[in-house]
């Protein structure tokens, strides 16, 4: 079962889930830095990008009425995964060009080598749907990251198909 809602798109903010769910976990001087970056992540619905976060929020302002809510029965799994491919793909061309790696490393590498060069910190891990993710602080200042196993599987080759960046 999905929750559906109608609403106008201009009443719709989507943000960074991994990002409000990393606050909770987070040591309290990381929660600044978390607290702003979800902020900064909220973007009007109409200028949202498929995978621009791992797993998008949508958070609805004003409130929504009683006969614009529907309960839509579905077969389907609530499942992100061709939003998380994108996300993916975005994330290894970012982290090849932070460490200056080849196309073909792949995605845990890649995250293991700014870990160790310093170059990206944990933050703080929460569960996703009993999925460990780790959010990670880019360590110039430009952002996070979040990143697990079930994400670098998912994107598999991919990576490499989605071309130069």
């Amino acid at each position: 079962m999905w929750l559906v809602a109608s609403v106008p798109a201009d009443n719709v903010t989507i943000a960074d889930w991994d990002l409000a769910a990393a606050l909770d976990m987070a040591a309290s001087h990381d929660r600044d830095g978390l607290q702003a970056a979800f902020e900064a992540s909220c973007v009007p619905f109409a200028a949202y990008r498929m995978g621009q976060y791992r797993r998008p929020e949508a958070l609805v302002t004003g409130g929504i009425a009683p006969d614009r809510l529907a309960l839509l029965a579905t077969d389907d799994p609530a499942d992100c995964s061709d939003n998380e491919r994108v996300y993916g793909r975005q994330l290894h061309r970012l982290l090849r060009a932070m460490i200056g790696a080849p196309p073909a490393a792949p995605l845990a590498a890649l995250v293991g080598a700014a870990i160790a060069r310093g170059r990206a910190t944990l933050v703080a891990a929460h569960t996703d749907n009993e999925r460990r993710i780790k959010m990670y602080r880019i360590d110039n200042g430009s952002g996070y990251f979040a990143f697990d196993a079930v994400l670098a599987a998912l994107l598999g080759s991919d990576a490499v198909e989605a071309g130069p960046g």
